[in-house]
């Protein structure tokens, strides 16, 4: 659409309030789009609400409907705090560990479906990869890392991001 309109990724920006790179981010699938950027896109485009609507899908369409209200209040917050005791708080697996996670508990599912769920997680890293990152605190048991799966690097790699 901004193509199409002949508006640069710099002019976007400034009709949003964002920078040149991150209207690139955006587009290039790097991060996921703020509220406030998809209403000023909104507002660029004379779209209505189609923006924020897109955006409610995306964040609304790899998990369950019951989590939606924590993704949005994860990119709201100022700060995370976490307590886990299973697991390696969502926001920080990486995709091996979180792909170990739904192969445990949801055996039966197909691969696309589960590769699928495990890209809806790692898009959560978004919200510690922006301009200016939350701050985040988690504290986990020993029983998060000392799961007995194959592959026990996945929750390893955790350990060192």
């Amino acid at each position: 659409m901004r193509t199409a309109r002949k508006i640069t990724q710099k002019g976007l920006g400034s009709a949003t309030g964002y920078s040149e790179s991150y209207v690139s981010k955006v587009e290039s699938g790097a991060v996921v789009p703020s509220e406030k950027f998809t209403e000023g896109c909104d507002r660029a485009f004379g779209t209505g609400t189609l923006f924020v609507r897109q955006l409610r899908r995306l964040l609304e369409g790899d998990h369950p409907s019951w989590f939606a209200p924590y993704i949005q209040l994860e990119h709201r917050a100022s700060q995370i705090l976490d307590y886990s005791t299973l697991f390696i708080m969502g926001m920080l697996q990486t995709e091996e560990y979180a792909r170990a996670v739904f192969r445990a508990g949801n055996s039966r599912e197909g691969a696309a479906v589960m590769e699928s769920r495990v890209s809806a997680r790692i898009r959560r890293h978004e919200v510690m990869e922006r301009e200016s990152p939350r701050c985040c605190g988690s504290c986990s048991t020993s029983h998060a890392f000392g799961l007995s799966w194959e592959d026990r690097t996945s929750w390893h790699g955790s350990l060192s991001t």
